[in-house]
C-alpha cells in the first residue's frame, strides 16, 4: 500500500473471533468527492437500473450472521476542488468505542443499514466521518449581566466512561447506572442553576474504564453544549490512564464547541494552565456571536439542485469569507478573572511519595500573570480572582486553624511536597478563593488567612462516595461584577437540596501578603475581606475520494 492512504484512528473488532477490520482513505485529483458512508448487511449490492448510480460498495469480507459486511459510500455530483465539495465532501473518518456514543459536533454517524428482519451486530463501535470541517461558533467574551452577577458551576470527579459505567457506592434503594445518574444530575444541576460558565475540575476521564477517552469526553461534555453554555475543563489524576494524553485531551477540548479550555505555555509544566477574563456588561452580548451550521444546512438542498447546472461556472469560484462582527475586549480592562491549573497526578520522587503537585515554574507563571493583570489597576480597582485546580494543595489540611463552611468526611489527600502556591495565592493582589476536587467526600470551604479553600463535592457515580453522602455539585455567584462571592452545593436528590450556602468575601482584596510568613498580614482581619457565612436572599484537508480496508 502507498503512503497515500490514510488509516483511521482504530479498527472495528468484530464479533467473538477478534477480527480486526481498518478502513483506510484517500484522495484522487479529478474523482467526485465522497459525501457519506455506511455500514450495511443488505444483500445485492448490485445497482440496478433506476436505483442510485452515485452509490458504491465494498464486500469487507466479514460476515455476520451468514451476512456479508458491506461498507457503502455516495458520491457527490460535483469534483474535488469546487467549492460545494469544500462544504459537502468528507474530510475526516473514525471510529468511536462505547453503546451509543456521542457524535463530536461537525461529524455524522453513520448507518448501519440492514433489512428489517436482520438482526444487527452489537460490536460497540460508532463509525463516524465529518463532511466540510465544519467551523466551530464563534465565542464572545465572558461578561458579567446587567445587575453585576456571574454565575460558576463545578463538576467535580465525575469520573465518566467510556460505554454506560457502573455505581460505586451508590445510596441504597438508588437505581444507578453509573454515568446515566451522572449525566441526569449534570442535567439538572444546569437547568435549575443557568449557570455562565462550567467548570470540570479534574478526574472527568475514568482513564481505566474508558478505552476511548474521546467518547467520554464528548459524553460529559454533551450537556454544555446541548445548551450552548461556555465551559472549561482542568485535569486530574485520573484523566490520563486511558488512551488519550493530556495533550490530546486537550486538543480534543479545544475542538468542541463553546470549550473556553486552553493549552496553556509549552515552556512550563503540566498541560492546562491558564487564565480566562470576565469583562463588564454590554448592552446585546451574546456568548454565541454566530453559528453559520445552520444556514448551512438550509441551503444544502437548493445547492444540490443548482449544482449540475452551474458546476462548470462554479469551479474555480471561491465562496467569499464572511466576516463576523466580533464583541472585542482590546479597549476594556477585565472586572474579575479565573485561573486554571494542571495539578498532575502522582508523584515519583522517593522523597515526597503520593499525590504530585504545582510544580514551581506553574507557581512562577501564576505570579508573573498575575501581577502583568493587577499592575494594570489603580489600588483599589484591582479586579478579583477564583482559581481551579484538581489536586489540593497542603493548606487544605489545616481545618483546624481555621473557620470551615461544609463537611470534612475523609482525610485530605493532598501532596506531601509544598511548591509555595498558596504562598503565591497570598501575596497576589487578586486571588479570593480556589476550588478542588480529588476528595469525593470532602465538601467544605476553608478560611485560611483570608483566602477560601474550597472542595467542589464529587458529582460522579463511577467512583468511590457513600451511600449517605449525596453526591453534590457547586455553584459561585460572583455579584458587584466580582466585588463579591457567594457558594452553594446542590444535592443529587429530589428536591436538588441546596446547602452551605456562605458568603466567601466582599470587597477587594486589601493588603496582599509580602513575606507570606508568621500571622495573618495586616487587613485581612477586616470583615469586608473574612469569611462571614450567611444566608442569601481547522485547516482546510483534501476530500475523501476512495476506500479500501484491510483485515
Amino acid at each position: 500500500m502507498d503512503d497515500s492512504w490514510t488509516r483511521i484512528n482504530r479498527p472495528i473488532i468484530t464479533g467473538t473471533l477478534k477480527r480486526y477490520l481498518y478502513l483506510f482513505y484517500k484522495s484522487v485529483p479529478g474523482e467526485r468527492s465522497i459525501t457519506s458512508i455506511n455500514l450495511s448487511l443488505k444483500e445485492g449490492q448490485q445497482q440496478q437500473p433506476g436505483q442510485d448510480q452515485d452509490k458504491e460498495s465494498i464486500d469487507t469480507g466479514i460476515r455476520f450472521k451468514n451476512q456479508n459486511v458491506y461498507v457503502t459510500y455516495k458520491r457527490g455530483p460535483w469534483r474535488r476542488g469546487n467549492r460545494r465539495d469544500r462544504v459537502y465532501a468528507m474530510d475526516n473518518i473514525a471510529i468511536l468505542l462505547g453503546s451509543n456514543p456521542m457524535v463530536p459536533y461537525g461529524w455524522n454517524a453513520a448507518a448501519f443499514e440492514h433489512h428489517a428482519h436482520q438482526e444487527l451486530p452489537n460490536w460497540d463501535v460508532q463509525l463516524i466521518y465529518r463532511t466540510g470541517n465544519k467551523a466551530l461558533p464563534q465565542m464572545a467574551p465572558l461578561r458579567f449581566h446587567q445587575d453585576g452577577s456571574f454565575k460558576i458551576v463545578q463538576f467535580a470527579d465525575i469520573h465518566m466512561a467510556t460505554g454506560p459505567h457502573s455505581c460505586h457506592q451508590a445510596p441504597v434503594n438508588m437505581p444507578c447506572t453509573g454515568d446515566i445518574n451522572t449525566l441526569e444530575m449534570m442535567e439538572r444541576m444546569l437547568d435549575m442553576e443557568k449557570p455562565d460558565l462550567v467548570a470540570y475540575t479534574g478526574d472527568n476521564v475514568d482513564g481505566v474504564t474508558s478505552k476511548d477517552a474521546l467518547s467520554t469526553i464528548l459524553k460529559y461534555s454533551k450537556p454544555v453544549i446541548d445548551r450552548r453554555i461556555p465551559w472549561t475543563i482542568v485535569f486530574g489524576n485520573h484523566d490520563e490512564e486511558g488512551d488519550l494524553s493530556r495533550e490530546e485531551m486537550i486538543s480534543s477540548v479545544q475542538d468542541l464547541p463553546y470549550s473556553l479550555s486552553q493549552r496553556g505555555p509549552p515552556g512550563i509544566s503540566g498541560t492546562g494552565n491558564y487564565h480566562l477574563s470576565i469583562y463588564g456588561y454590554k448592552r446585546g452580548h451574546g456568548y454565541l456571536i454566530k453559528d453559520e451550521s445552520s444556514k448551512e444546512e438550509d441551503m444544502f438542498e437548493d445547492m444540490m439542485e443548482e449544482q449540475k447546472e452551474k458546476e462548470d461556472q462554479d469551479e474555480d469560484e471561491d465562496e467569499p469569507i464572511k466576516q463576523v462582527e466580533n464583541d472585542t475586549t482590546s479597549k476594556e480592562k477585565s472586572l474579575f478573572t479565573l485561573y486554571f491549573l494542571d495539578s498532575g497526578a502522582y508523584s515519583f520522587s522517593l522523597t515526597y511519595p503520593g499525590w504530585d503537585w504545582i510544580k514551581e515554574d506553574q507557581v512562577e507563571w501564576f505570579r508573573q500573570t498575575s501581577k502583568a493583570i493587577t499592575s494594570q489597576y489603580h489600588k483599589n480597582q484591582v479586579p478579583n480572582a477564583l482559581a481551579f485546580f484538581h489536586i489540593p494543595i497542603p493548606e487544605y489540611a489545616l481545618v483546624e486553624d481555621g473557620h470551615i463552611v461544609g463537611e470534612k468526611n475523609e482525610n485530605v489527600s493532598g501532596p506531601s511536597y509544598n511548591s509555595g502556591m498558596f504562598a503565591a495565592f497570598l501575596e497576589s493582589k487578586d486571588v479570593r478563593a480556589t476550588t478542588v476536587g480529588h476528595d469525593h467526600l470532602n465538601n467544605f470551604c476553608l478560611d485560611h488567612r483570608g483566602i477560601n479553600l474550597c472542595f467542589g463535592g464529587g458529582l460522579g457515580y463511577g467512583s468511590y462516595g457513600k451511600p449517605d453522602i449525596p453526591r453534590r455539585s457547586r455553584v459561585f455567584e460572583l455579584r458587584k461584577n466580582g466585588d463579591r462571592a457567594d457558594t452553594w452545593k446542590r444535592l443529587d436528590n429530589e428536591e436538588m437540596t441546596l446547602v452551605g450556602q456562605q458568603t466567601l468575601y466582599i470587597g477587594k482584596k486589601t493588603s496582599p501578603c509580602t513575606s507570606c510568613s508568621g500571622d495573618d498580614p495586616a487587613g485581612y482581619g477586616s470583615s469586608s475581606s473574612r469569611t462571614r457565612p450567611i444566608r442569601l436572599e481547522e485547516e482546510p484537508v483534501e476530500s475523501v475520494t476512495q476506500f479500501r480496508y484491510d483485515l
